[in-house]
């Protein structure tokens, strides 16, 4: 009788041990790129960034914003269409934006990132007064709308009502503060003065220039073909004859590099001369060049690679995009301890520590 008890016992512990449920839990795994909060609607499309004094600028369609201590500070209108074919550079403190782009007008507004929320802050340049044959400033193909010097020199390509030339215009701007400046001028930014250049020996080739690039206190600008130049601070200019058809140019470790599609050129002496220095593969046109630490970094639409120099060999790794897929970089930036990439859909950080982790383990 008590076996047959145990037995029953038995069967009901092997029946309650079948019927207990199996519950599994799908566990979410976090990017290692977490999208910056605070960035909406418009606002997470970004076209350009820029970096000065421990404070970051990403400019959106109509405005822009600053990261300062890592917290968003500002979000400041720009004089813009709303469209994403104008990227503005952010250098030396500065930024421009042209207010003939929506009301035809010939203005420039160029702005003193640290004194642009007052009416010190503004300046406002009449491009007709400079040039009375001014009609409009041509958009680069590739990059930023304009460039900006150390010397706080702003350069563009314009075009002009009647004459067909190459013509580029050099601006000085200056952001030390002037006490005796008239009423309602602004008192910390001012044009110092202006320079009209004409490119007259030109050979055939698209109008609109590739890209205009600034290092040191000079410019490069690249028209399709051998059309390369070399724009100095004073307003003169020098052809680079043996360099064509470069889409980015790059500073690494003192050298300045020329990126092509099948072709790396150096100079070791400032622009003034130019050789090959390696044969490449068929990339795109649509690579960007990056200084991270001490680290050259290139980005190709949401993905990251870092790249090193050995002899005349390049080697390239890849560096993981998780929670980047499907985004177009548009800009990367470092502020402290840790690097922000900009796309056209949101803002994006990671540790600096953790930036150089490879996609692959390889």
């Amino acid at each position: 009788m008590k076996s047959i008890i145990l037995l029953i016992i038995l069967f009901f512990l092997i029946l309650a041990c079948t019927d207990e449920k199996i519950v599994t839990v799908e566990v979410m795994k976090e990017n290692s790129w977490q999208e910056e909060k605070g960035f909406r609607d418009i606002k997470k499309v970004t076209l350009s960034t820029g970096c000065y004094e421990n404070t970051l600028y990403f400019q959106h369609p109509k405005h822009h914003t600053e990261i300062e201590n890592g917290k968003i500070s500002q979000f400041a209108w720009l004089d813009m269409p709303n469209s994403i074919d104008f990227a503005l550079p952010f250098y030396q403190g500065l930024v421009t934006s042209p207010v003939y782009l929506i009301h035809n007008d010939p203005t420039l507004i160029v702005s003193n990132l640290k004194a642009s929320y007052s009416r010190d802050g503004y300046l406002r340049v009449n491009l007709l007064e400079i040039d009375s044959l001014f009609r409009k400033v041509l958009n680069p193909i590739l990059g930023k709308w304009m460039a900006i010097n150390d010397k706080k020199q702003i350069l563009f390509q314009y075009e002009q009502n009647i004459v067909k030339n190459k013509t580029l215009m050099l601006l000085d701007i200056s952001t030390a503060y002037n006490d005796n400046a008239p009423y309602n001028a602004p008192h910390e930014i001012s044009l110092l003065k202006s320079k009209t250049i004409t490119i007259d020996s030109f050979f055939l080739g698209w109008p609109d220039p590739y890209y205009i690039r600034s290092f040191d206190d000079y410019f490069f600008i690249q028209w399709a073909h051998s059309n390369f130049y070399k724009i100095y601070s004073d307003g003169s200019y020098k052809r680079i004859p043996n360099v064509q058809n470069t889409y980015s140019l790059f500073k690494y470790k003192g050298n300045l590099y020329a990126y092509s599609y099948f072709e790396l050129y150096i100079s070791r002496d400032q622009g003034e001369t130019w050789r090959l220095f390696a044969e490449l593969n068929d990339f795109s046109k649509q690579i960007e060049f990056y200084n991270i630490n001490d680290s050259l970094v290139y980005s190709h639409r949401d993905a990251l690679y870092t790249v090193n120099f050995e002899s005349n060999f390049i080697n390239s790794r890849e560096l993981k995009n998780d929670g980047l897929e499907d985004r177009f970089i548009t800009g990367i930036e470092v502020l402290n301890d840790t690097v922000y990439i900009a796309t056209y859909s949101g803002v994006f950080k990671k540790s600096i520590y953790k930036f150089f982790e490879s996609k692959i383990n390889n």
